[in-house]
């Protein structure tokens, strides 16, 4: 398992600005040092949500992380497919 900080460092590295996600008990690991870094995090009510949430993020010219546990982006979807 990843932990948080050699996440964050990833993301950074990367050069996303936001995290949109839902953490669960695998992610939500994270949120300390998520928290305590440079990101921007949104927390969506569910993950449908946080797709169209990054696609208004990346509109305005940020670049923005979607984070979803697996069965989170089946429930994505139709916001992906649409």
């Amino acid at each position: 398992m990843l932990d948080g900080p050699t996440v964050v460092a990833a993301i950074e590295a990367a050069g996303f600005t936001h995290v949109v996600w839902v953490p669960d008990s695998h992610l939500g690991t994270w949120d300390a040092a998520l928290t305590a870094s440079r990101l921007t995090l949104v927390r969506p009510t569910r993950e449908g949500e946080a797709v169209g949430v990054a696609v208004g993020l990346m509109l305005g010219g940020a670049r923005p992380l979607v984070a979803v546990q697996c069965t989170g982006f089946f429930e994505a979807g139709d916001a992906v497919r649409n």
